[in-house]
């Protein structure tokens, strides 16, 4: 009977995915399209693309006029924002700061580049509001205002990384410091943390670090994942860029002079990952054997898309703990007629590829499942 509900579950999951994705594609006829994935009345972290930094009002001010920068997480109020959808592709960005009434704006409505951003008592005025809109990228978003006539957006002044940078309106042109990432507060979405991993499999993200060159880059790809799907800074596990010197750092001493992170840092290794996350969240280990002589068995465990799975091997001791590869179970699928699990992972950059065949790859290994979702 669990094999049987847990069957459905993940029916259900995947019918639904696909609907989603017809929903993304589909051309309005008479008003602008919502954004793609992202969930009216829902709290966001807004990370911009290139800093890794949030947007944020200045000191949670809930005055008219407070200011609008970009910072370090830090899960205050003045962080947090409601994305609302007011119909026809438009909405209004809520600031939980104070009585939660004031909304991003467009000081004095100022159609010109440069003009700052603020908040203020909400009214149905073109500079309260804006279109989210999917950038070609598949995963992040601009937030363009409806007194530019959508044509400018908000913008980290400078491209900076800089803490308590300025944030302005400025026409847009792609160039990742006026595109967002929009972090879900309550709840993990699935879906764009999926979206997430599919979109970037075979490609590096411009805010975080690339580890390829650096032992690899799979624990970092995974806490990628994590963080797009609504799993927030804590503890060790955090990454923030320094500037833009490297992106690709060769060795760690570049790594350190364009990023800060913990040391050691459960965000780019996956022995740390394992230490790190273990003690937060629900984990089961299973043998490669069983993988492969039970599948249906390994399928039928309450795990699911936007978990992690890492393949461990055992240490001095004989205890399979010794973590060395992370993946992002991204889907279901079969193998030689057996349902499974496909996961998505970095550094060898791999799409949906089922359990069993990683498992048949390393019949004497151990796979541990972490449940995040």
């Amino acid at each position: 009977m669990i094999q049987i509900r847990t069957a459905i579950y993940k029916l259900l999951s995947l019918t639904l995915s696909l609907i989603i994705i017809c929903t993304s594609i589909s051309i309005p006829t008479s008003a602008y399209s919502e954004a793609d994935l992202i969930v009216s009345n829902t709290l966001y972290y807004i990370k911009n693309k290139n800093s890794g930094k949030y947007l944020t009002v200045m000191s949670n001010s809930d005055s008219n006029g407070a200011n609008v920068v970009q910072a370090n997480f830090n899960a205050g109020k003045g962080q947090q924002w409601k994305v609302v959808h007011l119909g026809n592709g438009i909405y209004k960005i809520v600031s939980e700061v104070g009585t939660k009434t004031k909304v991003l704006e467009m000081h004095y409505a100022n159609n010109n580049n440069e003009t700052n951003v603020d908040i203020w008592a909400d009214g149905n005025t073109s500079e309260r509001r804006f279109r989210i809109i999917k950038n070609s990228d598949n995963y992040s978003y601009r937030i363009a205002s409806q007194c530019s006539n959508y044509t400018k957006v908000i913008t980290v002044k400078e491209a900076s990384c800089q803490q308590n940078a300025n944030v302005f309106q400025y026409q847009y042109n792609g160039s990742k410091n006026d595109e967002w990432l929009f972090e879900p507060i309550n709840n993990y979405s699935v879906s764009l943390a999926v979206n997430y991993a599919i979109t970037n499999y075979n490609q590096r993200v411009t805010t975080y670090p690339s580890m390829n060159k650096i032992g690899g880059d799979c624990a970092n790809f995974v806490s990628q994942c994590m963080a797009a799907g609504g799993v927030h800074y804590q503890g060790t596990w955090w990454v923030y860029k320094i500037n833009n010197n490297h992106a690709t750092p060769n060795n760690t001493n570049e790594l350190d002079l364009s990023w800060k992170l913990s040391d050691p840092s459960p965000w780019i290794s996956a022995y740390e990952f394992n230490k790190f996350w273990s003690s937060r969240v629900k984990t089961e280990i299973v043998s490669a054997q069983d993988i492969l002589n039970n599948p249906e068995s390994i399928f039928a465990k309450p795990f699911y898309r936007g978990d992690v799975i890492q393949i461990v091997d055992k240490d001095f001791l004989g205890n399979p703990t010794n973590a060395w590869h992370t993946m992002f179970i991204t889907g279901y699928g079969s193998y030689n007629g057996h349902r499974t699990f496909l996961l998505t992972y970095h550094t060898s950059d791999v799409k949906n590829k089922t359990l069993i065949e990683i498992a048949s790859k390393y019949p004497n290994s151990y796979f541990k499942f972490f449940t995040i979702n």
